[in-house]
């Protein structure tokens, strides 16, 4: 017995050859949305593949549907993939600018792994949500050179004055870079006028 699914694209498929052409438009599209949905709920079934290439694979593939499933699908890889995989997910997520991704981008921000925060430092600065600001200069303190230079890096040209009493104690850090990336960001700190 057939399944209501495979009714609906029975069904679907007659409909595309229809006398109207409006009635094989609509049957066309909505074949092509079904496809789309088999396709997204295959590509999630992969992301719990023992092997990380088939996550992989699945990570790049569900970056690419246009499916807001799709960015659930990435979304899950955040909170059970080895780290590499999770970056990857990251770098989609963030190209996506899907606004449910925040909420999980500013949960990889704690993530173990410094290279898997350093990419959701860039994946939120995409964002350009201003409340991103802080959350940022309160990772300034204490955070590995690497991350300390993608924050400065997404900070200097915000040009923000909340940032000066964070990143002026940069300038004394042992890294160069981090030294000069505070020196650029204090350089266009934009304070009030003095009088």
């Amino acid at each position: 017995m057939p399944t209501l699914q495979e009714e609906i694209e029975t069904a679907l498929l007659a409909a595309a050859k229809d006398p109207d052409e409006g009635v094989r438009q609509a049957a066309a599209l909505a074949l092509e949305a079904w496809d789309t949905r088999r396709r997204v709920d295959d590509l999630c079934r992969a992301l719990e593949d023992p092997s990380v290439a088939v996550q992989v694979r699945a990570a790049y593939a569900l970056g690419e549907v246009r499916d807001p499933r799709a960015t659930e699908g990435l979304i899950q890889i955040l909170r059970s993939a080895p780290a590499d995989v999770r970056g990857i997910a990251i770098r989609l997520l963030g190209q996506r600018r899907d606004p449910r991704a925040i909420g999980p981008l500013m949960e990889a921000l704690d993530d173990p792994s410094v290279d898997v925060r350093v990419l959701a430092v860039e994946a939120l600065s995409g964002f350009q949500d201003v409340r991103l600001t802080e959350v940022f200069l309160a990772m300034l303190s204490g955070a590995e050179e690497e991350l300390k230079i993608k924050l400065l890096e997404v900070l200097v040209p915000l040009g923000d004055p909340r940032s000066v009493p964070a990143i002026l104690p940069l300038l004394q850090d042992l890294s160069p870079t981090v030294r000069r990336l505070a020196a650029e960001a204090l350089g266009q700190a934009e304070l009030p006028p003095t009088r």
